[in-house]
């Protein structure tokens, strides 16, 4: 029988347990079995290889003599036979596992390596820990409080001291105006007169006071003159008064005639002491008193001047901040009483944030500390505010306990805040938002 039809008799002996066992008879061919199992390629090589050997023993076991092989049975049986009694073919230990058939030779440890792994794998560790806890901080940790405010800043009502008729509008809603800028001019004709009259009294009052401070010549010579007079009709009654004493002896005169010349003698007398008196006031002046009186008349007159030329300058309305006017209620030919607003500005230089928060929200703030806000007009950027004021609330803003709750009462206060830079576009009426309690700076 010839090589190919020995592989063909032997291949289907393989595949049947009870003819023919390549496990139970051959260690050696079961370990090649178990070393090739990962590949089919390689296992089929093995197949042929053991083919070959079983084919050569078989055809070493055919008869000389008859020529011819011996039944299909036995000629498998006894080239397994001497498959197994072949020096060269004498099986081998199988190995134990796969693992050991395909096992590398161990290699040098090397503990420089076994260090480095080691602290990587601390490291790795160390930053897992951190992730994980800062994860769990921000997962536990009370989301932050949003509070809004308001932009808020000075905000002036311009009203005239004086009533008047608007003459003259020189600003309008929306321009901006500088300090002592005339916005508005009145006209009143009651102030006009009132104004002209002060400045007479204080000419008469001015002139009065002149006149007394100083002496003049020709009043003395009018008072030497007045006295000069007096004494001569003293002279006259007197040379009256003694013809008729004697005349009155002898019996040519009478006695009313006597009493007649004796008044007009008195008379003569106490007009010369009278011009006496003028002429020496002439010669001395005026008295203390009456220079003190004409200058307090002259005061009391400048006085009135100054307060209808202060009503009259009040006629003209002017700005008294740099602002920008947000109202306008006055138009031309309206007449308008005192107190009542024409104009209204703010003061955009100066802008302010306020917040009404409630007493337990202000745990740790004071005066003078920093935090940063937003504007949602402006954008997200952050302004850095710090606090000016702390102020409570009336009563009407306080936040009331019930029965139900089992807390108390806690009071609103208004907290003012400054930028600490200025903010380009900041306007009154904006919101402001933060979140509370913030950061520290």
């Amino acid at each position: 029988m010839g090589w190919s039809s020995t592989a063909w008799l032997f291949e289907p002996s393989l595949k049947k347990r009870g003819s023919f066992s390549a496990s139970d008879h051959n260690p050696h061919f079961c370990g090649i079995l178990q070393a090739d199992a990962r590949g089919t390629e390689t296992r089929q090589a093995a197949q042929r290889q053991v083919l070959l050997s079983f084919s050569s023993a078989t055809v070493l076991r055919q008869s000389p003599a008859a020529g011819q092989p011996a039944d299909i049975a036995q000629m498998t049986q006894a080239g397994a036979d001497a498959h197994l009694t072949s020096p060269s073919l004498r099986p081998r230990p199988a190995p134990e596992t796969v693992s050991a058939v395909t096992r590398r030779r161990p290699r040098k440890r090397n503990w420089g390596d076994d260090c480095m792994w080691r602290t990587i794998r601390v490291v790795i560790g160390i930053v897992i820990l951190a992730a994980l806890g800062v994860l769990l901080w921000f997962a536990t940790r009370p989301p932050p409080l949003i509070v809004q405010g308001e932009v808020s800043a000075n905000r002036v009502d311009i009203s005239p001291r004086v009533s008047g008729r608007v003459a003259k509008l020189n600003a309008d809603v929306g321009d901006n105006v500088e300090r002592g800028k005339a916005i508005a001019e009145l006209e009143s004709p009651q102030l006009t007169a009132a104004l002209h009259m002060s400045e007479a009294a204080l000419a008469v009052a001015q002139a009065d006071l002149v006149r007394v401070n100083s002496t003049r010549p020709e009043t003395i010579a009018a008072r030497q003159a007045e006295l000069a007079a007096a004494d001569a009709d003293v002279r006259l009654y007197q040379e009256d008064s003694d013809r008729q004493a004697k005349l009155i002896t002898t019996g040519a005169s009478t006695q009313s005639r006597v009493d007649e010349t004796t008044r007009n003698l008195e008379a003569a007398i106490r007009k010369r002491e009278s011009a006496q008196a003028n002429l020496q006031l002439a010669v001395a002046g005026a008295s203390k008193e009456e220079k003190a009186l004409a200058a307090t008349q002259v005061e009391q007159a400048k006085a009135s001047l100054n307060q209808q030329q202060t009503d009259f300058h009040e006629l003209t309305i002017l700005a008294p901040i740099s602002g920008q006017v947000t109202t306008r209620v006055a138009e031309l030919g309206e007449n308008f009483s005192a107190g009542a607003p024409i104009f209204s500005l703010i003061d955009l230089q100066n802008p302010w944030f306020t917040f009404n928060l409630r007493e337990d929200l202000l745990k740790g703030l004071k005066v003078g500390d920093s935090f940063d806000v937003t504007v949602p007009a402006l954008g997200d950027s952050k302004i850095t505010v710090k606090t000016t004021m702390i102020n409570a609330q009336g009563q009407y803003a306080t936040w009331r306990a019930t029965r139900a709750t089992g807390d108390f009462d806690l009071r609103t206060f208004e907290v003012r805040a400054t930028p600490a830079q200025p903010v380009k576009g900041l306007r009154p009426g904006m919101s402001v938002i933060a979140s509370w309690p913030p950061a520290e700076r």
